[in-house]
This record gives C-alpha cells, sequence and structure tokens, in this order.
C-alpha cells in the first residue's frame, strides 16, 4: 500500500474499536509495514540514457502526515550529470519550513554518491529544496567545509559508468 490518506481512528482503551475503526488500523498498519508505491520523478540535470530503472519510492502517512522517500539514479554509459541535479518529490512540500521566499536551501533528506572507479570513492550530502517541489542533490566538500557544494558533469569526479547518486528523507506534504 505505502499510502494512508485517511484519518487515524481513536476510541477508548476498554473499547473494542468498530469495523469501521478496525479497517482504518489496519490500512494505516499497511502503509507503515507494508511495500512502498513506486512514483516516476522528473529528473532535473539528469539523462538517464542507458542506466538501470530509476529507484523512486516512497509512503505517506495521512494527508497531511510525512512523507518517507528513497531515490536512486546509477549512471550507465550514455547517462549524464549537469549541475545541480535533482528530482522532483513523489508529494509536494509543505511551504515551510522546506521552502521559503528568500531561497534559502533547506535539507529534506541525505544523500550518498559513490565513484565506481577512483578517487575520492563516495561523497555523502544533502538533498535540498528551494521553491519548487525539486529535491536538488548538494555534497559535502571536505576541502572547502561547504556542506551544500554544487555538483556538476566533473564535480566532486567526473561522472560515469557505474557511478551512482542516493537520496532519502522524510518530510511533510503541503
Amino acid at each position: 500500500m505505502g499510502v494512508y490518506t485517511g484519518t487515524v481512528p481513536t476510541f477508548l482503551a476498554a473499547e473494542l474499536p468498530s469495523a469501521d475503526k478496525f479497517t482504518e488500523l489496519s490500512n494505516l498498519g499497511l502503509a507503515l509495514t507494508g511495500a512502498w508505491t513506486t512514483w516516476s520523478p522528473t529528473l532535473s540535470n539528469l539523462t538517464l540514457g542507458n542506466g538501470p530503472p530509476v529507484v523512486a519510492k516512497y509512503r505517506q502517512i495521512g494527508t497531511h502526515g510525512s512523507v518517507d522517500y528513497v531515490f536512486g539514479f546509477t549512471l550507465g554509459s550514455t547517462s549524464t550529470v549537469g549541475t545541480e541535479p535533482g528530482f522532483t518529490l513523489p508529494v509536494v512540500p509543505a511551504t515551510s519550513p522546506y521552502v521559503n521566499a528568500t531561497g534559502v536551501q533547506t535539507p529534506v533528506g541525505m544523500a550518498y554518491y559513490r565513484h565506481a572507479s577512483g578517487s575520492p570513492a563516495s561523497r555523502i550530502g544533502v538533498a535540498v529544496v528551494f521553491a519548487t517541489s525539486v529535491a536538488s542533490l548538494r555534497y559535502n566538500n571536505h576541502t572547502t567545509g561547504d556542506s551544500l557544494a554544487q555538483i556538476t558533469a566533473t564535480v566532486p569526479w567526473t561522472w560515469a559508468t557505474g557511478d551512482y547518486l542516493t537520496g532519502w528523507g522524510t518530510y511533510f506534504p503541503a
């Protein structure tokens, strides 16, 4: 199931839940423990080419409850990474605190980047939202201390076949 948009039922401790409430509790349990829902993100400054399918799954708890997501992109020989790569989130994030009028970068998750051949072999980073529902991927530049350094086709390395970008996190929807 992966997505629960109902209202979490309430009842007294000594009260047995009605059939309706039991169904709602069952649906909530499935959303928490069941299979996550696949979504098709729009890629920003990422070209899949002949790479393997993008991994994009999420679950949402309640209409206005939190959204958990995972995203994975592996490069094939014809894949490309441009400046400020990113992806649309499965559900539009809340305006505040993730997006503000000044465009402050607000993290909505963590990120990990792996270089299949070469050094450095990996980097960690964050997924940030500016003024849309696009999560932009940034990395922690250990050399300069910039925790939100911009990724490009050649930074933090020249991207090649087998390299991958991943992101995961939790945020509140609009």
